[in-house]
């Protein structure tokens, strides 16, 4: 959401009941257009000749004000940052103090979304990713039975060249994945009794595609065969043997176990 300046102005032909002891009189009025964090910087100024209450309100909820001002004779000022949900209303209220009489009640608001237009923010107890969306719109939509992440213009899909090998994933959308394996792999599939062979992992996505996973992150074993031994680097390390015999290795990454190769 872009910035918006509101400048308020209140009369006594502008009273509408409240829960107030006094009428009071709304300068500006904010509707969260979805959820979110917003920035809200106001200044209340005295204006005219009177003198009169402030008070920032959640819901309308007066009971529980996020701000409040007795007076407005020393320009008094709010600013924090909200979490609302959509739909959510932020009202700027000023009272009358007594006097009915139509006058000015200037303020000067600035309601900032927190993030940026456009991006989405996760955050773990580890970590915080900003997803950047570069491209005309779009959002997520859900049931009890599906998530739709979509996106809408700009350019999408898969670039792919064969030699040397690399895919390009374009677009917000192709940037979502779920990864539904993992892959053991071996630098090479003949070994020497008692030489060494360095093993490798890949994360399987959803979309055919592979993320690399350091060999050092895996939990790795001997599932079978003539294998002495396994570092925790992922080197294996051959056993003697009298012929040509299989051996497997087994790997364990982030709750995700590999099978045997």
């Amino acid at each position: 959401m872009e910035p918006e300046q509101q400048a308020g102005h209140s009369s006594g032909a502008s009273c509408a009941p409240s829960r107030f002891r006094q009428p009071v009189f709304r300068a500006a009025l904010h509707t969260a257009p979805s959820a979110g964090s917003f920035t809200v910087a106001a200044q209340f100024f005295q204006g005219g000749f009177r003198r009169y209450r402030r008070q920032i309100l959640l819901n309308g909820n007066t009971a529980a004000p996020l701000f409040f001002a007795a007076t407005t004779d020393t320009n008094p000022s709010y600013n924090a940052t909200l979490t609302l949900q959509g739909g959510d209303t932020v009202d700027f209220v000023v009272g009358s103090k007594g006097n009915y009489s139509s006058d000015t009640t200037p303020i000067q608001l600035t309601i900032t979304s927190a993030v940026n237009s456009g991006t989405a923010l996760r955050t773990s107890a580890s970590y915080s990713i900003t997803t950047e969306i570069a491209d005309a719109g779009g959002r997520r939509a859900a049931s009890a039975s599906y998530i739709n992440d979509g996106s809408i213009g700009g350019i999408a899909g898969l670039s792919t060249i064969a030699s040397p090998a690399e895919t390009a994933k374009h677009g917000y959308v192709a940037q979502l994945f779920d990864v539904t394996g993992l892959t053991l792999t071996a630098a090479t599939l003949n070994v020497n009794e008692t030489a060494t062979d360095q093993l490798g992992a890949w994360q399987t996505l959803d979309d055919a595609n592979f993320l690399a996973v350091p060999a050092a992150s895996v939990a790795w074993s001997v599932a079978g065969g003539p294998l002495t031994g396994i570092s925790a680097a992922g080197v294996a390390t051959a056993g003697i043997v009298y012929q040509n015999t299989a051996a497997s290795a087994q790997g364990l990454y982030l709750g995700r176990p590999a099978p045997s190769a």
